[in-house]
């Protein structure tokens, strides 16, 4: 793998021999027929671009025997290292999750109304309801209900499922055996499609996950869902966009009913143009390997030399003050330093935490941070980060898939002591 990664570079340290040659040339004939006013000029050109920028700077050019270069060499083989994995998880990663994808689809059929008892009808997965007037996208129900419910049959929890893929990537139609997997172990499971980039930014798909939880909360009754016992969970971006839409919906709560009002904080998003209250509309929050500090994430993407290929930087503005309350552990810091509202009374009462200890890609300290940021700094007592030996990014929902492994054994264990405690 790492030959594979290499064998760029070699290219590339032969096009720097020719970029060598070509700019020592050049440099002599600038030397010969440039202008001084040509050259003023051009220092003031690159002091306008630069001048009150506010972007996240980046490390200057590297010089080899001497000579500039458009890109360090050892970048480069970062980049083809990180891209070739990366390629390779997204690759490899969903596989056991698209292998069992067509034996999902068995389960899809169209709502009728329901015969007999409906705890004996089949798993039905409807697909593709509109759920926002604001943009495009639709969501998917699991239920083993047919529709009308039986008013006899008692409602189950609700889990709405946010999946990952770089705030850039992903589909609801690849997730179907893990829902199917939930809604066999007693759930009514929701799965939405989000705005992605670069068809809008991590606001557009925070209103889209907003108007998920006011759908499930308006609707999940009529497909066997108990609206008031929905549980949020996500995984990567997901857990992100979870941990997120809860928070701002948190501080959207608190400056609705608050005397004391948060001001306008650096970088913030747009009002939200759903909002529901977190407190109320959900019990838990259930994220998996998720992202959830974004300026550190931003630099641990450097370190591996794929912060230009992820569409991360972008997504979130590409500023110091747009990372900070994009990150919801620094956006509740943020929002404490103006303001004297307890959070704890405005969040979910329960969250957990699941991260792999095998994770290179999102490393287990995003966990561990953002609960250590809510348990002692917020007083959000009833959360638990849960590290996994051995478990990679992609098998920590991969393994979801498999119905009877031990893996979703103890998940499924893992799940319900969350919706016990979130009574």
């Amino acid at each position: 793998m790492l030959l594979l990664a290499a064998a760029p570079i070699v290219l590339y340290l032969i096009a720097f021999l020719v970029h060598a040659a070509a700019g020592a040339g050049a440099q002599h004939r600038g030397r010969i027929g440039t202008s001084p006013h040509t050259t003023a000029r051009s220092r003031s050109r690159t002091k306008s671009r630069t001048r009150g920028s506010n972007r996240i700077k980046r490390k200057p050019s590297k010089r080899l025997f001497g000579v500039p270069v458009p890109l360090d060499p050892v970048k480069v083989l970062l980049i083809n290292y990180g891209l070739v994995m990366h390629i390779l998880g997204l690759v490899l990663g969903p596989l056991p999750i698209a292998l069992r994808w067509c034996l999902a689809h068995l389960v899809s059929t169209p709502a009728k109304k329901c015969e007999g008892n409906c705890e004996s009808a089949k798993p039905r997965a409807i697909k593709d309801i509109k759920f926002t007037e604001k943009n495009p996208v639709r969501l998917d129900v699991y239920t083993r209900c047919c529709t009308p419910v039986d008013p006899s049959s008692p409602l189950k929890p609700v889990i709405l499922f946010i999946y990952g893929g770089a705030w850039s990537t992903g589909s609801k139609a690849i997730y179907a055996p893990l829902a199917c997997n939930l809604e066999r172990a007693g759930y009514v499971v929701i799965v939405p499609d989000y705005t992605l980039f670069p068809t809008g930014m991590v606001e557009d798909a925070l209103d889209d996950v907003a108007a998920a939880v006011l759908w499930a909360r308006k609707f999940s009754a009529e497909y066997g869902g108990d609206p008031d016992r929905i549980h949020m969970m996500g995984h990567s971006a997901g857990g992100h966009l979870v941990a997120m839409a809860l928070v701002r919906a948190a501080v959207n709560e608190a400056r609705r009913s608050s005397i004391d009002s948060i001001p306008a904080l650096p970088g913030e998003m747009r009002p939200p143009l759903s909002c529901f209250n977190p407190r109320v509309a959900i019990k838990s929050a259930i994220l998996l390997a998720g992202v959830y500090d974004i300026s550190a994430h931003f630099i641990f993407e450097s370190d591996r030399g794929v912060e230009e290929i992820s569409a991360m930087e972008r997504c979130m503005s590409q500023t110091h003050e747009c990372f900070e309350a994009r990150s919801p552990g620094e956006l509740l810091r943020l929002c404490r330093q103006q303001s004297q509202v307890v959070f704890s009374e405005l969040l979910p009462q329960v969250w957990l935490f699941l991260h792999g200890d095998a994770d290179t890609t999102v490393p287990p300290r995003e966990s561990e941070k953002f609960h250590s940021i809510l348990e002692w700094e917020f007083g959000v007592s009833r959360s638990k980060v849960k590290l996994l030996k051995g478990v990679g990014h992609f098998d920590i929902i991969s393994g979801i898939t498999v119905m009877d492994s031990d893996y979703m054994v103890q998940f499924l264990r893992d799940v319900a002591q969350v919706v016990t405690r979130a009574v």
